[in-house]
């Protein structure tokens, strides 16, 4: 069985698990269009407008950032943590969903469309993770979290390891494609999809 193979057995029964299959099943028809992803970036000092502590993000600030079209991305920061909202969302830190260790956020994020609009987005996180030999912070984990219609909400689905899965994107695009559009944001709970390495963050 091919590497790609394992990761879609792996997502089978993650999907399963969690209560989402019925879900995707019944969504066939929806999930048949096409979807195609778009990038862009994320520059913390060019691309963002950043306010100072407002009290829902502790000892850091919070931004608005250029997005894809009318969609917006909302950066957090808190005690050198990071969490990031998708699209025009009614409370956008409402679900505030970052790890446990020190980490910041990519310059790229990828969109995935259907019909031209954004449902999904995948954003790295670059995890203070040391290692006892290098001491060099190695953790990177994918982000996947739903994007926000307007007045709606984005919270995270799914992480997946970037350095213990050999097709990392790959796996973090079928997530996006399959379990995004059956999730709720506080009722279903985000989890780790594929294998999960020794410098995977920790999310409490």
């Amino acid at each position: 069985m091919s590497s790609l193979s394992r990761h879609v057995a792996v997502l089978s029964r993650s999907l399963s698990y969690c209560g989402l299959l019925p879900v995707w099943l019944m969504a066939g028809a929806a999930l048949a269009q096409p979807v195609e992803s778009a990038y862009t970036s994320l520059d913390l000092e060019a691309d963002c407008r950043w306010e100072a502590d407002d009290g829902e993000v502790s000892m850091g600030g919070s931004a608005v950032c250029s997005g894809y079209g009318e969609y917006p991305v909302h950066v957090g920061e808190g005690d050198l943590r990071m969490f990031a909202a998708f699209g025009p969302a009614a409370e956008p830190f409402r679900f505030w969903q970052s790890f446990m260790q020190f980490n910041h956020v990519n310059e790229v994020v990828e969109w995935r469309l259907r019909d031209g609009e954004p449902f999904a987005a995948i954003l790295r996180y670059f995890v203070d993770n040391q290692t006892p030999d290098t001491g060099i912070p190695e953790g990177q984990m994918l982000v996947i979290s739903t994007v926000a219609g307007a007045g709606g909400e984005s919270c995270v689905v799914g992480y997946v390891d970037a350095r213990a899965n050999p097709e990392a994107n790959t796996l973090a695009r079928q997530v996006a494609d399959t379990v995004v559009p059956g999730f709720v944001c506080g009722e279903h709970e985000p989890r780790y999809f594929g294998e999960r390495g020794e410098t995977a963050g920790s999310t409490g």
